[in-house]
């Protein structure tokens, strides 16, 4: 998904004639909460890049975590969120974390795209501290956001973004669409739904 959207990135910044006639290139941004999906979405783009054979020369982008991308700001930012294990996300997990979730959401300059199992983060519940007395209250932060995206018009199934051929031919060799078990195919929306 992130690697389909970085090659429509590229395709529509090469339109706008970025990287020519001395315009300069747009930064892109890919920030995930994992490492391992760093290297899976290092992976997916140079799968993708294969089977169209495009070269990017309208966009510079770099990978990272979102710890590394404390203090970093690019005009479009494309933030992974694609979780769907098979048990519930741990209250510990990165993605659980305020401070996280304000860092991948807040580097974008001008576009902030977002690729995630919605219904896996839409009931899952973040600690956020009281502002004015000790402690933290639970509170459903992605279901708000979700929300706020969809009535802006901006919540879009996976499948108007990637065919499902294409998310096939993307899977890493030895992965399969279907659900075997979860660790295999852990860090990877497997779904039918995905969103």
């Amino acid at each position: 998904m992130i690697a389909k959207t970085l090659c429509d990135t590229e395709l529509s910044c090469r339109e706008q004639g970025f990287g020519l006639n001395g315009k300069a290139r747009k930064e892109v941004g890919i920030v995930t909460f994992y490492g391992r999906q760093v290297r899976a979405i290092r992976d997916a783009i140079r799968r993708i890049q294969a089977l169209r054979n495009i070269r990017f020369s309208a966009i510079e982008y770099d990978i990272n975590t979102v710890d590394r991308y404390q203090g970093q700001e690019r005009p479009i930012i494309l933030v992974s969120m694609v979780r769907n294990p098979p048990f519930r996300l741990s209250q510990r997990a990165n993605t659980a974390q305020f401070e996280r979730i304000n860092v991948a959401f807040s580097r974008a300059q001008e576009l902030l795209v977002v690729a995630g199992a919605k219904d896996v983060f839409c009931k899952y519940p973040v600690f956020l501290p009281h502002l004015d007395r000790p402690g933290k209250k639970k509170v459903e932060v992605y279901r708000y956001i979700i929300d706020e995206i969809q009535r802006n018009g901006g919540l879009w199934s996976s499948d108007y973004i990637v065919s499902q051929q294409d998310y096939e031919r993307l899977l890493p060799p030895g992965f399969s669409s279907k659900r075997s078990n979860g660790r295999k195919n852990q860090g990877y929306n497997h779904s039918k739904g995905r969103k």
